[in-house]
């Protein structure tokens, strides 16, 4: 159904069909202009913006692409700014120090002194503490000097055919401070009983005079140390193969011998006294009238034994007391250590003394003096005894006689007592040597 149109209202006019048309056209070009001022301002700010970000991002690269010399020398520049403000702050704190704590060295020096006393007397109530210790092995060594080498040989290996002969080895552990730290070392003391029970390493044999033994980081290289020093004792203790040979003869021909001689007729040939060859001597002859051509009589003084010419031959029975050659015999200095070929051995074999001499000097002994005086106990007799340059581990007994008839006879007895004592001695210690080889040791070797 078709709308009716409104009724005109009274007294108002309306515009014509045309005036509405224009109206609408400038509408229109209005609305048109404006739309397109306002896509114009948008555009330019658009334009300005992107300007302006392409101006900074210009600059940025600008900045970037600069030469690094710049920024290098900046840097550099900085850093020797920064170490010579450290090393003036270092110095600055240096020189406060030193002048405001000073180290007190007389302090120090009477805690040392005071620690070396009381080490001294042996009780140090005040040891010093384990951080004290650490610090001073900082400023000095605790060890003396480095260790000895010891890897070339084994020198404690020894066979087990000789394990009743063996050396006795003691292993002493020491804390040592060393560079802040304590670490263990060792100490071993290798003991001969053959040997009087001595001690190696020792002053002479391994460690100098006023030191202490050598410490090892090892057990077994402290004990190859005593073992070396051991086993080089041994060996230069030990007899060369002739003295083994003739002292071994001589003590398988000789035995004991008896107290003293008997006054007995004297024969052209040698007689023997004691299992030794003595030469026969030809002493002064009594002035008793009871005094026959066939009776000799012995002297109270240094006959029997000494070296004299050979026996005249037997007297007769007109030969008087008169006609008798007298023959003062031979007195010896006493302290002689070793006499001539003779005296009481006749053939190529070594004299007594010379053997006794030979072993002592093996032994380290030095070479006896045999000190010979009157026995008070038992007048017109003699004692004596030998005196050794380094005797302190001989028995105190050995070569202690008494009641000899004659110097000479005392002589002989301590000789061969010293020769019995020596040939012992020497076998043990060629046993001990034997213990620490692997091998058995041939003495034309040594």
């Amino acid at each position: 159904m078709r709308r009716q149109p409104r009724p005109p209202v009274s007294g108002t006019s309306f515009p014509s069909p045309v005036t509405l048309g224009r109206r609408a056209i400038l509408s229109r070009r209005n609305r048109t202009r404006n739309r397109t001022q306002h896509h114009a301002v948008v555009n330019h700010s658009q334009i300005h913006a992107r300007t302006r970000s392409s101006n900074n991002n210009s600059r940025l690269i600008a900045a970037q692409q600069r030469p690094s010399a710049s920024s290098s020398a900046l840097f550099y520049s900085a850093l020797s700014s920064l170490i010579e403000s450290t090393a003036k702050e270092s110095r600055d704190s240096i020189i406060m120090a030193a002048q405001s704590c000073p180290v007190p060295w007389a302090r120090l020096k009477l805690w040392i002194e005071a620690q070396e006393k009381a080490e001294q007397q042996g009780h140090n109530p005040n040891p010093p503490t384990r951080q004290q210790l650490l610090a001073l092995s900082h400023l000095v060594s605790f060890v003396d000097g480095p260790e000895p080498d010891v890897s070339a040989h084994d020198h404690f290996h020894y066979k087990k055919d000789f394990s009743s002969q063996l050396p006795t080895y003691v292993d002493v552990g020491l804390e040592v401070p060393i560079n802040g730290v304590l670490l263990w070392r060792w100490r071993t003391t290798c003991s001969l009983p053959s040997a009087s029970h001595m001690i190696f390493p020792c002053e002479g044999h391994g460690v100098s005079q006023g030191q202490q033994p050598p410490l090892f980081a090892t057990k077994k290289a402290s004990k190859q140390y005593a073992a070396m020093h051991a086993l080089a004792y041994l060996r230069a203790m030990r007899p060369p193969p002739a003295t083994i040979v003739a002292s071994a003869a001589a003590s398988t021909a000789a035995p004991a011998p008896a107290p003293a001689p008997a006054p007995a007729p004297a024969p052209a040939s040698n007689r023997v006294s004691g299992g030794v060859s003595l030469k026969s001597a030809t002493p002064p002859v009594s002035k008793s009238p009871k005094a026959s051509g066939s009776s000799l009589a012995m002297p109270p003084g240094d006959a029997g034994g000494a070296p004299l010419a050979p026996p005249p031959p037997p007297l007769s029975a007109e030969t008087t007391a008169q006609d008798k050659p007298t023959v003062q015999p031979t007195v010896e200095p006493q302290g002689v250590p070793v006499t001539a070929d003779g005296e009481f051995y006749t053939g190529d074999i070594p004299s007594l003394l010379e053997q006794v001499a030979e072993g002592a000097k093996r032994l380290s002994f030095g070479v006896p003096k045999y000190d010979i005086v009157e026995d008070p106990d038992k007048p017109g007799s003699f004692k004596g005894k030998p005196v050794f340059v380094n005797g302190g581990r001989m028995p105190v007994d050995i070569g202690h006689v008494a009641g000899a008839m004659s110097k000479n006879v005392a002589r002989q007895r301590i000789a061969e007592q010293l020769n019995e004592y020596f040939m012992a001695e020497l076998k043990r210690r060629d046993g001990i040597l034997r213990s620490f080889t692997a091998t058995p040791v041939d003495n034309s070797t040594l």
